[in-house]
């Protein structure tokens, strides 16, 4: 049997960590974080599948958000702007302006959902087809949400 000895090692000991997030601390590292890389683009848009599921997606953001300014009126009168299946009545009523929150919704949950799309594309293409496929499925059901509240507040001027 024979042994042989490794050669030594240097062993070093940090004593104080890093914060986990260092890059955060720097500004310019902090914007570079969330930008998106020329990289990333061009292997988004070479895609097909992700970037027709993207534009279908952003394509029902931009009509609620459209449809939203179209269809809302100034008025004294209690709108319906919530329907729910839950609680003492179906249809909740309040003031004209806070049907502004389906357009709001459409300019929030389009750009974030479109963000994160294209920056899960570049590491996880299948979770980013996913995520589009849910968004696109939960874009659909905002507008039919909203067509069916926008035809109650129609009825109630």
């Amino acid at each position: 049997m024979v042994v042989r000895l490794l050669p030594k090692q240097e062993v070093r000991v940090r004593f104080s960590h890093l914060a986990p997030y260092s890059a955060i601390l720097n500004g310019r590292q902090f914007v570079e974080i969330f930008m998106f890389k020329k990289r990333e683009l061009i292997q988004f848009s070479r895609d097909r599948m992700a970037m027709s599921l993207l534009i279908a997606f952003l394509l029902s953001m931009v009509l609620l958000l459209i449809w939203t300014f179209f269809n809302i009126h100034v008025s004294d009168v209690q709108l319906p702007v919530r329907v729910s299946g839950y609680g003492s009545t179906f249809i909740y009523r309040d003031r004209w302006y806070s049907l502004l929150s389906y357009a709001l919704f459409a300019i929030l949950v389009g750009g974030l959902n479109s963000y994160l799309i294209i920056k899960l594309h570049a590491n996880r293409r299948g979770l980013s087809l996913g995520f589009a496929l849910v968004s696109l499925t939960i874009g659909i059901i905002a507008l039919v949400v909203a067509a069916a509240v926008f035809r109650l507040a129609a009825l109630s001027l």
